[in-house]
This record gives structure tokens, C-alpha cells and sequence, in this order.
């Protein structure tokens, strides 16, 4: 007795025999239903990363704006900085000719 070959090639055209028929279906079902599981798990962990991205961005954010308030604050600190240096080199000119007037007290009712 002599087995059907799995394809055959006819009249009618190519035809398979019941076997390969079925397992290429299985294979066809199969691969179909790990590819749908595999584009849901993409797009699963997809959605988490961009989840992360934008959790990401908006703390990125909020860094910006606390280093734009230092900023700010530093150059307001540098303004008051300069303004005591002023005022302080002020007093010291003024410290200065005080001790020249002293000075000058002195010597004078030192030489009478």
C-alpha cells in the first residue's frame, strides 16, 4: 500500500492531505496568537516607558524651575553683596578722613 503524498499537484490545482492541512493551521493559529500576545506586551511596556518619560519631564521641570528661583536668588544676593561692599568702603573712607581729623586734633593741641 502506497501513502498519499502530503501536496499533490492536479487538475484542480495543489492539494494538501489532511495532516499538513492541519498543521500548517495550528502553526498559522499559533503564530498569529503569540504575535497578538507579543504586540500587547509591546504595547504594554510601551505605555510604562512613556508613563516614565513624562514622570521624567515634569520632575525635570520642577529641577528647572527650583535652579531658575536660585538663580535668581543668587543674583539678588550678589546685588545686596555689592551694595554692603559699597556701603562698607563708605565707612571706611569715612573711617579714614576721622582719623585724619584726629590726627590732626591731636597734633595740634599737642604743638600749643
Amino acid at each position: 500500500m502506497s501513502a498519499r503524498p502530503a501536496i499533490e499537484n492536479s487538475d484542480r490545482g495543489i492539494t494538501l492531505n489532511k495532516s499538513l492541512a492541519w498543521t500548517i493551521l495550528v502553526a498559522l493559529v499559533s503564530l498569529v496568537w503569540w504575535g497578538g500576545a507579543t504586540i500587547t506586551n509591546l504595547q504594554g511596556t510601551t505605555m510604562d516607558i512613556r508613563r516614565l518619560i513624562d514622570a521624567e519631564k515634569l520632575a525635570a521641570d520642577g529641577r528647572e524651575t527650583r535652579i531658575r528661583n536660585l538663580e535668581m536668588a543668587t543674583s539678588s544676593d550678589r546685588s545686596t553683596l555689592a551694595s554692603v561692599q559699597r556701603d562698607v568702603a563708605r565707612l571706611l573712607t569715612g573711617q579714614e578722613e576721622t582719623n585724619r581729623l584726629l590726627r590732626d586734633a591731636i597734633i595740634a593741641a599737642g604743638s600749643r
